[in-house]
């Protein structure tokens, strides 16, 4: 993952910075980002790495609202570029002011399964930070972004920009075309990161938003050439997994993708019904990255899905 070295910087000096992945930070220009952003995520390093405290995002958040100008900011990475990322989202603030993401066993476990050059589908692309790393790691010869809450376009946009290989739908994947309404949680309660179709997911939220959002089936993305088969496939969806996959069924059967999907939302019943035929089933252990055969939730929130008779699985 990419790591982040922030130094010490001078209170007095007032020029503004550019946060860069992987190399200290820079002046640059025009990329800019206010000095009080850089001195926050300074800041929360000290507090999370020095004190080993806890609550630095939410330090973050705190300093936002009484400097509303940083809730876009300019995250540089060197392969790439620099990315105009949303300061609000949890995963952002978590790349920006520790280095670290939140799917450092899943992107390890794919990186080495996947073949050179995969086409890549992120449904559920979220604010763009795994989409980053997928660039970074995997290579891939196209990557598609599915994405349906409007928060994310600018960042998600920001990205594409960067490279020609990514291609940005904001639309949802599920079983059937159609237009439904997404529920938002808002900031409080989580914020747009786990936005979900499904209103079990969101019962416990405090307060939400409500976005009309447009639905597709996968298999007719294809079947149109709005996107080619994807050779690796990510599923995070907050609960609707079930029917992104099956909306996928005939291109699955075809192309036979590696498929990674998040399980927090959905049952063991579930993931055994919609595992493919042909396919076998793992979870992706969170602390040690290895591949678990079955279902354990104990042990990580995602899965992986493998065609059986595959090389990587002989691998494992």
């Amino acid at each position: 993952m990419c790591k982040l070295n922030l130094p010490m910087m001078n209170m007095g000096d007032t020029n503004s910075e550019t946060i860069t992945a992987g190399n200290p930070i820079r002046n640059a220009t025009p990329d800019r980002n206010p000095k009080i952003a850089v001195l926050a995520a300074g800041f929360c390093r000290i507090w999370t790495f020095r004190l080993g405290l806890k609550g630095g995002g939410a330090l973050i958040r705190m300093i936002q609202r009484l400097f509303p100008g940083i809730q876009r900011f300019n995250l540089n990475y060197p392969e790439l570029g620099c990315c105009n990322i949303s300061f609000l989202d949890f995963f952002w603030i978590r790349q920006v002011t520790l280095g670290v993401g939140e799917e450092k066993a899943l992107l390890e476990n794919i990186s080495s399964l996947v073949g050179t050059s995969p086409v890549v589908w992120d449904v559920g692309a979220n604010s763009g930070y795994l989409a980053a790393e997928i660039l970074l790691r995997l290579k891939p010869a196209r990557l598609d972004l599915f994405e349906p809450n409007s928060a994310h376009r600018q960042t998600l946009e920001s990205l594409a920009a960067l490279d020609s290989r990514v291609r940005v739908h904001m639309i949802g994947l599920s079983d059937r075309s159609g237009n439904r309404i997404l529920h938002i949680p808002r900031d409080e309660d989580g914020g747009s990161t786990c936005a979900s179709l499904e209103t079990s997911v969101v019962a416990g939220c405090n307060s939400l938003n409500y976005e009309e959002i447009t639905l597709e089936c996968g298999d007719d993305l294809v079947a149109t050439g709005v996107a080619p088969p994807p050779d690796l496939l990510i599923i995070d969806v907050e609960g609707h997994e079930a029917e992104v996959v099956k909306g996928l069924e005939t291109t699955i059967r075809i192309a036979r993708p590696l498929i990674a999907l998040e399980h927090l939302f959905i049952s063991d019943a579930t993931l055994e019904r919609i595992l493919p035929e042909g396919y076998q089933l793992f979870t992706v252990c969170d602390k040690t990255c290895q591949l678990i055969e079955g279902i354990s939730r104990q042990r990580g929130h995602n899965t992986l899905m493998i065609p059986t008779g595959e090389t990587v699985l002989q691998n494992i």
